[in-house]
């Protein structure tokens, strides 16, 4: 009802000279609360003043994955390596901002067979006291490969160092970018939460907070450094922390993890990228100290560092309001009026994690991961990915894996 409502308002473009209505009356003038619908990588609405603004999108990134069979690694991780086809995301949402200041979104996933929630969240932005504050379930401000959007990353999973990041809690943050667009910071308080949502739980609590930094950057030349540090102490689920991480395709098993009996754990990450036109080499490196309740207390990492190039003319833009990169638009679109490709991009990752130290052994996984992304238009991408799996101490196997991608 509401689009509905909206909709009726539109305006639509008029041709030279004094609107006029069917039968050539002149049209009433707009009005600060009329609203206009129009495409800018999605379906927008705002009121002529622009004091209201909202969004409606979604995504769909379907994916499928030969996985090669190997005995001696379904008998370490005790499941089968199968070949396989899911909806890897399938999500909806309605975002906005009401009269400059008040911004939301609702955003569910139905992906896994039932609705879930992903981002649901009120904020208000430009503080009395400075910076945006929000609140709801969203990302916790941490990892520059967790920030970025699964609409934007390289790969069609992020690396193996995700493995210590929360996806989406409930919480309290501020947020904010400073130092003219050079720097971000953000921190919150959280808990976990479940699909729905809700936490009913005296413990399972989370401090985290992130920075990023740009010495160099360069619009014009698509030029920037970007570095960063996030920090985070949780407690652990019942009085337990666990880890585990299936090799680079979500198709494929689990291949390692720990559980540690732990009150908390305190986890850091630096990250740097450096972007140079067509070009982009990114990398992270995770530590998680874990604060065990009895023996000693064990330390676990993970770390990846990736690189792509664009064959054709096109890069990564850069969101200095958050410290992330964002879509890519190439330069001609396929079906376009200039009879262009798309863009082409080849990329090549070595991620790594370590879950065995101080008597626990959760195992050891490296991945090398190549492809070839081929951007349609603005969005819709095609992704295709091989993927080298080595588990230490047992064996390897090939994953070789493609995505189709459309979101708005």
């Amino acid at each position: 009802m509401l689009v509905a409502a909206l909709i009726l308002q539109v305006q639509g473009p008029m041709a030279p000279g004094d609107p006029l209505t069917s039968d050539g009356a002149p049209l009433p003038a707009a009005e600060p609360s009329d609203f206009r619908v129009f495409w800018n990588d999605g379906f927008r609405m705002e009121t002529t003043d622009g004091s209201v603004k909202a969004r409606f999108g979604g995504r769909i990134h379907y994916d499928y994955a030969y996985v090669g069979n190997n005995q001696a690694i379904e008998q370490a991780v005790g499941a089968p390596l199968e070949d396989g086809t899911m909806f890897r995301r399938a999500r909806a949402y309605w975002s906005g901002v009401l009269f400059n200041h008040i911004d939301f979104k609702a955003q569910y996933d139905f992906a896994p067979g039932t609705v879930a929630f992903r981002d649901v969240y009120v904020g208000l932005l430009d503080a009395p006291w400075g910076g945006n504050v929000r609140v709801g379930q969203y990302k916790e401000p941490w990892s520059l490969e967790e920030q970025t959007s699964s609409n934007y990353i390289t790969f069609m999973e992020r690396s193996l160092a995700n493995t210590f990041s929360s996806v989406y809690s409930t919480g309290l943050m501020w947020y904010n970018d400073i130092l003219d667009q050079r720097a971000t910071a953000a921190v919150g308080v959280f808990r976990n939460s479940n699909e729905q949502g809700a936490q009913f739980s005296d413990s399972e609590w989370s401090v985290t907070g992130r920075v990023t930094g740009v010495p160099l950057y360069d619009e014009e030349d698509h030029t920037l450094l970007h570095v960063g540090l996030s920090a985070n102490m949780r407690s652990g689920e019942n009085n337990l922390i666990t880890y585990g991480s299936r090799p680079e395709s979500r198709i494929a098993p689990t291949f390692v993890s720990v559980t540690v009996p732990a009150e908390d754990a305190t986890q850091v990450a630096f990250e740097a990228a450096f972007a140079w036109e067509r070009l982009k080499v990114q990398g992270e490196y995770v530590m998680s100290m874990v604060d065990a309740t009895t023996g000693p207390d064990p330390d676990f990492m993970g770390y990846y560092v990736q690189g792509s190039f664009f064959l054709t003319g096109d890069y990564h833009p850069y969101d200095r309001s958050y410290g992330v990169f964002g879509r890519v638009k190439p330069a001609s679109f396929l079906y376009g009026p200039d009879g262009g490709c798309g863009a082409w991009e080849a990329k090549l990752r070595y991620s790594a994690v370590d879950l065995t130290d101080s008597g626990y052994s959760g195992g050891e996984l490296a991945d090398i991961t190549g492809g070839l992304n081929w951007y349609l238009n603005n969005n819709t991408r095609i992704m295709l990915e091989v993927v080298h799996a080595d588990l230490d101490g047992v064996d390897s196997t090939q994953i070789v894996q493609t995505r189709f991608q459309v979101d708005f």
